[in-house]
């Protein structure tokens, strides 16, 4: 189900992403219709927000001599003293006012090669950037659905409650029996067997 954007002259238009491997296992006649785009390569996570220097530094100068502090207390001391907890409470709020600079003020250059559907040999190089507050803000919510599976299942008269489980944290040997497992089945054959032999 495809929703057109827009409509001209009586012609409907849509733009269709796509994500395949093998730009070769689509359809000629569908592939023809679109370009292929290929990530040639990417850089790292970089900051767009100007004089964060200063950050860096004591970020990078504060977290690496605490993480090496906080692991030989941890291997010295399994306690918690209340200094630890004070430096580990500084150190947390200052990293995570760090983390979230870099996920609002993010970004990532990638190299794009563009080519037609034909797969005519042409391409073309092309930048795109990443930006990590765009791309990765509310973006994975996988349950797209959700709302409708929650009204099925205010619907439903039996739901997971009602199903039979252990009452205790192992089975008994009635509830083995309930399993209807092979398994259990063969136990229980060579319980019978051994009972016989004796």
């Amino acid at each position: 189900m495809i929703r057109h954007s827009s409509t001209i002259d009586y012609f409907p238009f849509v733009k269709v992403f796509l994500d395949e491997q093998r730009p070769e296992s689509l359809g000629a006649d569908a592939r023809e219709l679109c370009s292929i785009v290929r990530v040639s390569g990417g850089s790292d996570t970089l900051l767009s927000l100007p004089f964060f220097f200063i950050e860096e530094l004591i970020y990078s100068f504060l977290f690496s001599r605490f993480t090496d502090f906080y692991r030989k207390m941890r291997y010295l001391r399994g306690d918690n003293s209340f200094i630890v907890y004070l430096l580990k409470t500084v150190v947390c709020k200052f990293g995570n006012y760090y983390k979230r600079i870099y996920n609002r003020f993010g970004y990532c250059r990638l190299s794009l090669e563009v080519e037609n559907g034909t797969l005519d040999g042409k391409t073309e190089k092309r930048k795109y950037y990443l930006m990590n507050k765009k791309i990765y803000s509310r973006r994975f919510s996988t349950d797209c659905f959700s709302d409708y599976f929650a009204e099925k299942t205010s619907r439903s008269a039996v739901g997971l409650g009602d199903l039979p489980v252990y009452q205790t944290e192992k089975a008994s040997f009635e509830e083995l029996k309930t399993q209807k497992s092979y398994f259990v089945h063969d136990l229980f054959r060579y319980l019978n067997n051994n009972n016989e032999k004796e």
